[in-house]
C-alpha cells in the first residue's frame, strides 16, 4: 500500500496558545507531507484571550504554516 493514498486530519484544540500554535502546526505539516499529500489541519480555537484565533485565522488565509 502506497503512503500517498492516506488521508489524514491532524487536530489542534488550542487555548491561549498564540506563543505556540504556528511552531505546532508547522512541525506537524513538515512530518505529514512526509506521509502523504492528501491532509489538512484543524485549530480549533476555545475562546482564548490572547492571539490565538488571529493566528489560526492568518494561517488558513495564508495557507502557509
Amino acid at each position: 500500500m502506497s503512503t500517498k493514498s492516506i488521508s489524514l486530519s491532524i487536530f489542534f484544540p488550542a487555548y491561549n496558545e498564540e506563543a505556540n500554535i504556528r511552531g505546532s502546526v508547522e512541525k506537524a505539516e513538515a512530518v505529514v507531507k512526509k506521509i502523504t499529500d492528501t491532509y489538512e489541519i484543524i485549530i480549533v480555537n476555545d475562546g482564548s484571550k490572547d492571539k490565538t484565533g488571529e493566528i489560526a485565522d492568518e494561517m488558513a488565509r495564508s495557507n502557509t504554516y
